[in-house]
């Protein structure tokens, strides 16, 4: 597999895994989805050829986007496909239509790095949407998918670096990312990075205290409840209930002086 088709098939499996992770949230209803997969399924097919959208009409479409989309939330035109609030369903819709209309478009780095960012965004927002299962396999896919296409990305501008540093008559560069390139080393690398940061960061996730005595760096005390400001205290429970002089309510007598 050259290294082109590649980078091409990881970064659109990110971008579909940042919108595979909304569908999981219940953010996207059915029509939605059939378009976003119609819009990436085109861009597929229309990635490096002359029917793509001009770079300065994408950014305009995308810039006109923005007003558009909170005239329609003021107005209340848009309906929540599930249980969540409006303003949730209006971002993840507008996330998807930036992407969409990026996708269309002839693609710089710069707009790759742009499409990454919005599939994160995509993730980050289906976080608070959802807590299933199913939504850390997407977490998981995307994270797999998001490192193969950094490495991918990064090769790709290093040897662009090189090519241009070199120049007409200079001194030639090895091609790292020509017919000697080899597409299953890149998973493998994903693979062993991905296991490399869980190694690193998972004890620092219980050693560094956090808010709430959370953590085994946390106060042995453990949890502390104020009191005048829980809205249920059980005698008993984790953690000790502090003493607190704060005036947190105020009580009057009607025809009587006494407050």
């Amino acid at each position: 597999m050259s290294f082109e088709r590649s980078f091409k098939i990881f970064s659109y499996a990110s971008v579909f895994c940042g919108f595979f992770s909304l569908w999981v949230a219940g953010a996207v209803g059915f029509i939605g989805s059939a378009v976003f997969a119609s819009v990436l399924l085109a861009a597929w097919f229309l990635e490096g050829t002359r029917w793509q959208i001009p770079e300065r009409i994408g950014t305009f479409l995308i810039v006109l986007a923005l007003p558009v989309f909170f005239v329609l939330w003021r107005l209340g035109l848009f309906v929540p496909t599930g249980p969540e609030s409006v303003l949730p369903s209006v971002l993840a819709r507008l996330i998807l239509t930036l992407t969409a209309l990026k996708m269309l478009q002839e693609k710089s780095d710069r707009d790759w790095v742009f499409l990454l960012i919005m599939s994160f965004f995509q993730v980050l927002l289906a976080a608070g949407m959802s807590i299933s299962a199913l939504y850390l396999f997407s977490f998981i896919l995307f994270t797999f998918s998001v490192v193969c296409t950094i490495i991918l990305f990064e090769m790709r501008k290093t040897d662009r670096a090189l090519n241009e540093k070199s120049g007409p008559g200079g001194a030639n560069h090895q091609i790292h990312v020509g017919p000697s390139f080899k597409a299953r080393y890149i998973p493998v690398t994903a693979s062993i990075l991905m296991f490399a940061i869980i190694l690193i960061c998972a004890p620092m996730f219980f050693l560094i205290p956090r808010v709430g005595g959370a953590g085994l760096g946390a106060d042995p005390g453990g949890v502390s409840t104020r009191t005048g400001f829980s809205e249920t205290v059980r005698l008993g429970g984790i953690g000790k209930i502090q003493q607190n002089d704060e005036v947190v309510m105020r009580v009057r007598l009607d025809g009587s002086d006494v407050a």
